[in-house]
């Protein structure tokens, strides 16, 4: 089937890719969602994870304020919930954009790890990184980066296989069995994007069962949990 691109209304203006999307979100978007408009949007742009995404949100009957800040979430924009909560009551004239969060203390996972508010990312306050909560298992080296490749496609966003510093960033040598604060992180081997010199044919890989870092062969089946950021 044929997908044909149209412009999202919102905000008084033409919304035609994502960041658009961002920097125009106004109470005006969870009436696209309801209507279906803004999954057809996602749609016509193969933004399949967000067509999805949205989809589950509507499923779960939330009410405007709280389906207003699901989706900022989603789409990684900072709201802080008083300021969405004044969009919808009383409802402003269309156009009125969020404003920028007020700081707040925040409960963090660990001390560090702050979970999005769809359980699907984990932000590392300490780095600033941006890690997926879910991970892919059994892929070589080579498989890794495809897949990388092929969600960061799937969602615009720049998802990519980690460093072999930034995955090293996740270890806690003071856990075991895992090694890791990191939210359900299993005791498992995970591909860094980083080669190994000394051999052509290995690249480096963090244990999370001891912390141990080590490098593999290109071929071995391990898992990968991607990141974007940094």
């Amino acid at each position: 089937m044929t997908l044909i691109k149209f412009d999202l209304p919102l905000n008084g203006t033409k919304v035609r890719n994502l960041d658009e999307l961002k920097n125009n979100i106004t109470s005006e978007i969870v009436t696209l969602a309801r209507s279906g408009q803004l999954g057809r949007w996602f749609k016509s742009r193969r933004l399949e994870s967000l067509v999805e995404a949205t989809a589950g949100l509507l499923e779960q009957n939330l009410g405007d304020v709280e389906l207003c800040l699901a989706l900022c979430a989603l789409l990684e924009v900072d709201a802080h919930p008083d300021d969405v909560a004044a969009m919808f009551n009383p409802p402003p004239e269309a156009g009125v954009a969020l404003k920028k969060p007020v700081s707040e203390p925040k409960t963090l996972i660990a001390g560090r790890y702050e979970m999005s508010a769809d359980g699907t990312e984990v932000l590392d306050h300490q780095t600033g990184l941006i890690w997926q909560r879910a991970i892919a298992e059994n892929l070589t080296f080579d498989q890794a980066s495809d897949y990388a490749e092929r969600v960061a496609q799937e969602t615009g966003l720049t998802w990519r296989v980690p460093t072999k510093d930034e995955l090293a960033s996740l270890v806690d040598d003071s856990r075991h069995k895992p090694a890791s604060g990191f939210p359900d992180m299993p005791s498992e081997r995970f591909w860094s994007s980083s080669p190994y010199v000394g051999d052509s044919s290995s690249a480096w890989v963090v244990s999370f069962n001891d912390g141990n870092v080590n490098y593999y062969g290109r071929h071995c089946s391990l898992a990968v949990r991607l990141v974007r950021g940094g």
